[in-house]
């Protein structure tokens, strides 16, 4: 059976089509009982909330001296009206005040505590009429958060959960795979505050710029050293991570991820090369296959650019026949060393996987050139001569 054949033979399940939500998720932080003198607000500032909530008569002081940021005005009476400026969102419990400001124009989110069944219904019917259902749980349990979500998800509400720690947050994106929209941080520990901005760091996306290369070079090099990286999420048919032998870049190791004989999918799966080998994490940083373990963050790239983090499983390191391909790429002589059999794949230059031992001089391979110098896998700015 030839690999075309096996390809259209299997049936490709299991795996997204696309890859998983990657919808920015909103940080609120509330203001209100903020110790200013703790360089807490500072701190909150510097990494990056959306919007902060504040009472009607912090509003002013706030707006002066903190420019682009949202604001949220926790209204507890139509008296404080007068301290409402465009774009702002008014913040309350009470229904019958977040109706009325509603029809002046302003966006409203609903605070709503649940504490049993009864609660929980409130929450998401009343949440269906405004901008943002801000919910906080009595219970450590995140199945009403859940059950909120599932119920909202054909709204278009934004759902925040309270939270006191980062973690929390954190963990409220995942359910229901949807996860919550948003998180409002309620704390007066600066540590929660910069782990928000860690977090922030760790989930972005981005896009790299791919090029085409030609390969100049192949040549078996016999028995070494290679990892195979198991992550904690499903690739797509079209993402990978970048590998290289070199901090100039490297090429896109391809998913397992495309049917093979004798072999079910393991779409959390990169086989990816020799072990000495860069590979490429979020906010351009490296780390060597070698230093990868349980819990590592890393970067899972698609034949379009488009990158996300996901976190490694386990880093399965074995000896195996390698082959060397060399490849140029926008004028940088580049190389990856991988596992040298027919089941290993890299994209080629058309974003299709391509064994690696199909690849001669002249064939095309999808590649991630960037300006060499690393230390301890951070960019720095030196010369450096790789070969």
């Amino acid at each position: 059976m030839t690999q075309a054949e096996t390809q259209e033979s299997v049936k490709y399940r299991g795996v997204p089509e696309t890859p998983p939500d990657a919808r920015a998720r909103l940080f609120w932080f509330d203001a209100r009982q903020s110790n200013e003198e703790a360089g807490l607000l500072t701190a909150v500032q510097h990494q990056g909330f959306d919007r902060w909530v504040v009472s009607p008569e912090q509003a002013d002081e706030f707006r002066e001296r903190s420019v682009g940021i949202g604001w949220v005005v926790a209204l507890e009476s139509l008296n404080d009206k007068d301290k409402l400026r465009e774009g702002d969102v008014v913040y309350s419990s009470d229904l019958k005040l977040l109706s009325q400001v509603r029809a002046e124009g302003f966006a409203t989110a609903l605070y709503y505590k649940i504490e049993d069944a009864p609660t929980l219904e409130q929450a998401y019917q009343l949440g269906a009429s405004h901008d943002y259902l801000v919910v906080e749980l009595v219970d450590e349990t995140n199945i009403p958060l859940e059950l909120v979500v599932a119920e909202l998800q054909k709204h278009s509400t934004l759902v925040l959960k309270q939270v006191a720690k980062a973690q929390e947050a954190e963990v409220s994106f995942g359910v229901v795979e949807h996860g919550a929209d948003g998180a409002l941080l309620q704390t007066d520990d600066i540590q929660e505050v910069n782990a928000v901005g860690e977090f922030k760091l760790r989930s972005a996306r981005n896009k790299l710029e791919l090029s085409i290369g030609t390969i100049t070079r192949v040549e078996h090099l016999g028995m070494g050293h290679r990892a195979c990286v198991d992550v904690t999420s499903l690739m797509t048919q079209e993402e990978g991570m970048l590998v290289g032998s070199t901090s100039s870049g490297g090429l896109l190791a391809c998913s397992e991820t495309h049917p093979l004989p004798y072999m079910d999918l393991r779409p959390f799966r990169v086989n990816a090369g020799a072990i000495h080998s860069y590979m490429w994490c979020p906010n351009n940083r490296t780390h060597y296959l070698s230093e990868l373990t349980v819990g590592s963050v890393i970067q899972c790239v698609d034949v379009h650019g488009n990158a996300r983090p996901v976190t490694v499983g386990r880093v399965k390191t074995e000896v195996r026949p390698l082959i060397l391909l060399e490849f140029v790429c926008d004028g940088v002589k580049l190389n990856a060393i991988v596992q040298d059999d027919w089941h290993v794949r890299v994209y080629g230059g058309d974003g299709k996987p391509v064994s690696v031992t199909a690849f001669e001089p002249g064939s095309e391979v999808l590649c991630y050139v960037t300006k060499p110098g690393r230390h301890v896998g951070i960019p720095v700015d030196e010369q450096i001569i790789e070969r």
